[in-house]
């Protein structure tokens, strides 16, 4: 009886591991040709831009476009961060929606809308300390944790040289 719990419960997760990995490619593959189509519309406004000139809406839609490229290709690396290390994707979220703040900053500040920067600043404000308290207190990164371990142990292998 026990046996045939636990191959239920292991070929359950080996499904559930399969589904996930499924829905993980499709939305990256998705993203990917988002991240296409959104190269071809810069290519297009940058054109647009240097043969007939522009006002402040063809700059606003060329750094609409541009921050939208950075966006899609920080959530594509977000979805890799995660497949490598899952405690990272709650980071890779944060740190899209900061550059979806930046974003913001950056066309109130073409369109001169001073009330909406405000409050698209202190979105920013708020996710970089959401983002500063998860790295250095919720999700202890690995690769800094060995990078400090490896300092201390050279620290360590120069005492050791240099008192012989």
């Amino acid at each position: 009886m026990i046996t045939i719990y636990r191959d239920l419960v292991r070929k359950t997760y080996t499904f559930g591991r399969i589904l996930i990995l499924t829905i993980e490619i499709v939305a990256i593959s998705i993203v990917i040709v988002m991240i296409g189509f959104t190269a071809y519309y810069v290519v297009c406004d940058l054109l647009d831009l240097a043969l007939e000139g522009g006002g402040v809406d063809k700059i606003q839609l060329l750094v609409s476009d541009v921050f939208l490229l950075i966006i899609l290709a920080e959530i594509v690396r977000s979805f890799l961060e995660a497949y490598r290390r899952p405690e990272m994707y709650i980071v890779g979220v944060t740190e899209v929606g900061l550059v979806v703040a930046i974003r913001e900053i950056v066309l109130c500040a073409i369109t001169g809308s001073l009330y909406d920067m405000l409050l698209a600043s202190l979105a920013a404000l708020v996710l970089a300390g959401a983002l500063w308290i998860l790295v250095t207190h919720v999700v202890k990164s690995s690769h800094y944790s060995a990078l400090g371990e490896g300092i201390r142990e050279k620290g360590k292998e120069k005492e050791r040289t240099s008192s012989m």
